[in-house]
């Protein structure tokens, strides 16, 4: 293992114990790295730091780069799309959501069935907390079926995206 995969490690591991200047400071300097790669992957942690701290313009700042970066044939889409989704969402920006919700549907069909279960969760709740429970419930029956360790892997990776479940009477 080199330096840089042991900095990722640590700043992993800084993230779950919820240290997000010291995170943020080691973030900072893998972002400046020569190597796009590790450019990159330190901005698209930066972009969990951001969401999970509540600085969604910033997260969706740094995803939209990683984005561009990878560009469309990239394997993270579904992913990346499915976090733009929900920090645009999170700005009250929801028809550029539900828009980028579509693009991510379409990446996810060719991932794991979960990536589309959390993609359409969020979505519903999205719509619920915008007071139209109609559609969070049309939304929530386009959920296919899924292995559920395969959906708390999703979450887990993706758990600074995750929105609140909608209530019970609308949701499953």
């Amino acid at each position: 293992m080199d330096k840089t995969e042991k900095e990722f490690i640590s700043v992993i591991g800084l993230m779950e114990k919820k240290r997000w200047d010291q995170a943020t400071a080691k973030l900072e300097v893998l972002m400046a790295s020569a190597n796009p790669e590790v450019a990159d992957k330190a901005n698209n942690l930066m972009a969990d730091v951001y969401a999970a701290t509540g600085r969604n313009a910033e997260s969706e700042a740094s995803l939209r780069r990683s984005i561009e970066y990878r560009g469309a044939d990239n394997g993270a889409l579904g992913k990346q799309l499915a976090c733009l989704c929900v920090v645009v969402g999170r700005q009250g920006r929801f028809e550029e959501a539900d828009e980028i919700m579509s693009r991510a549907l379409d990446a996810a069909r060719i991932d794991l069935p979960a990536l589309t279960v959390f993609i359409l969760r969020n979505a519903a709740y999205m719509h619920w907390a915008k007071g139209e429970p109609d559609r969070a419930r049309e939304i929530y029956n386009q959920i296919p079926s899924y292995e559920q360790d395969d959906l708390e892997f999703v979450i887990e990776m993706n758990k600074y995206y995750l929105e609140p479940a909608v209530p019970k009477e609308i949701g499953r």
